[in-house]
């Protein structure tokens, strides 16, 4: 499997963490990278973006997933990407 387009960095801690992932309306981000609590292996999910309440804030919010929880949402993504039903009208991946 290669992995040159998942902008693999090392923290100082020597956790992998992705490049962030951008979304369709140009402010929001996803990001996701390795951690661990005192028990187990885990998964950061970091969203940002601005706050859609009018203030115009800028807001992150993360996730601080188990490896069984961080590998469902991985198939979760990976199902949606690949059958979602409008992927004949608009192409793979959704290019329009």
């Amino acid at each position: 499997m290669s992995t040159e387009d998942l902008g693999i960095e090392i923290t100082d801690r020597g956790f992998r963490r992705m490049r962030p992932v951008k979304g369709d309306y140009g402010a929001e981000t996803a990001r996701v990278y390795e951690s661990s609590d005192a028990m187990a292996p885990h998964v950061w999910l970091h969203v940002s973006g601005r706050l859609n309440d009018g203030s115009g804030k800028d807001s992150t919010i993360a996730v601080h997933l188990p490896l069984v929880e961080a590998e469902l949402l991985g198939r979760q993504l990976a199902y949606l990407a690949r059958e979602h039903y409008q992927v004949s009208d608009f192409g793979v991946g959704g290019d329009r």
